[in-house]
């Protein structure tokens, strides 16, 4: 399981959320570009992280569709995120403590997901 297990190998968005965000109205361009950069060092350097991402993202632009007070929440809640990691791209100049302890809690979690999806699929 590859990138092709991420995004189907169709080049779509590695970063689902922040792109509906960006659609939306409730990212800069600036913002969501260091976004995107940094979802396809993920998808390199860690794809299980983000299977399991995508594993419960999904259910969240659902919602975020459904719903503009819910996408008011997502947006407020992602925006640390957001921040952080346009920092740590160098795309601005200061993160956020907030966005940096949802990436260390964050991105394990996902790991953990990503890594039964493949247990799952190899079985299969």
């Amino acid at each position: 399981i590859g990138v092709q297990g991420v995004d189907g190998g169709s080049g779509a968005s590695s970063k689902i959320i922040c792109t509906e965000l960006y659609r939306q109205g409730y990212m800069s361009q600036k913002i969501y570009d260091a976004d995107q950069e940094f979802g396809r060092k993920m998808i390199k350097l860690h794809p299980e992280v983000m299977l399991g991402y995508h594993l419960w993202a999904r259910f969240i632009i659902a919602g975020m569709k459904k719903s503009d007070l819910f996408l008011s929440v997502i947006a407020k809640i992602v925006a640390p995120w957001s921040w952080e990691m346009a920092y740590r791209m160098g795309v601005i100049k200061r993160g956020s403590r907030i966005g940096a302890l949802m990436m260390d809690c964050g991105v394990p979690i996902c790991r953990f997901l990503g890594r039964i999806i493949v247990r799952k699929w190899s079985k299969a």
